[in-house]
């Protein structure tokens, strides 16, 4: 199972990181066949949190190959970004990924 953790500017750190590093010890204790990706919408390769957490990302989020999304809340100090044009995030559809939003709707994610 390939899972990815979605960071963007303004993201909530908590709620990203906190779901990170379970996923991540749980992939090192030999579960198998899971892979965890910290990534961005648009590839950068440095994101800052709300809180002013700088984190690397580890590439551009690719949703076709992706089997869950972690969606951090964030964005509510005016530096998320629109995420509702991105297919399969703003609302779940055949083909798309599960979704899996860890703390209150990012206003990146607000309509």
């Amino acid at each position: 199972m390939r899972v990815a953790v979605v960071v963007f500017e303004g993201f909530d750190e908590l709620d990203a990181i906190g779901p990170l590093e379970v996923l991540r010890n749980a992939a090192a204790m030999d579960a198998t066949g899971l892979s965890v990706e910290l990534v961005a919408l648009d590839g950068a390769a440095e994101v800052t949190g709300s809180h002013g957490l700088r984190v690397r990302t580890d590439g551009r989020l690719d949703p076709e190959g992706t089997d869950l999304l972690v969606i951090p809340g964030g964005g509510w100090n005016g530096r998320g970004r629109s995420l509702v044009h991105l297919p399969g995030v703003s609302r779940q559809t055949a083909g798309t990924p599960d979704l899996v939003p860890t703390g209150p709707p990012p206003a990146a994610l607000a309509p």
